[in-house]
């Protein structure tokens, strides 16, 4: 199936309108990584785009952010990175409990 470019215009997800009154969480504290995305950019991308149990890939995990936000989103996630530092970080944000309060 072929999507128009109206089609896909009336799907994209406008970051202003996307609600900035969230803190960031504990998790997204722990570490600054110089491409980082608010996590409540990621979530509502995340929401958007994909369904549980989907399968989310980032290519270029950097700090983990995307993976982490799939995770508790209920999606499946794979990335990975060509900087072992970015691979490590990604790894560690990942392996921290949540907490939702």
């Amino acid at each position: 199936m072929s999507l128009t470019i109206s089609q896909i215009v009336k799907n994209l997800v406008d970051v202003n309108d996307i609600k900035h009154d969230h803190q960031y969480s504990r998790v997204a504290k722990l570490h600054k990584y110089w491409s980082r995305k608010p996590w409540f950019v990621v979530d509502q991308y995340i929401e958007k785009y994909s369904k549980k149990n989907h399968i989310v890939l980032d290519p270029f995990c950097g700090s983990g952010i995307i993976g982490l936000q799939s995770v508790l989103a209920d999606r499946n996630f794979i990335g990975y990175d060509l900087n072992p530092f970015a691979v490590f970080l990604a790894k560690n944000s990942m392996d921290v409990s949540y907490d939702p309060a």
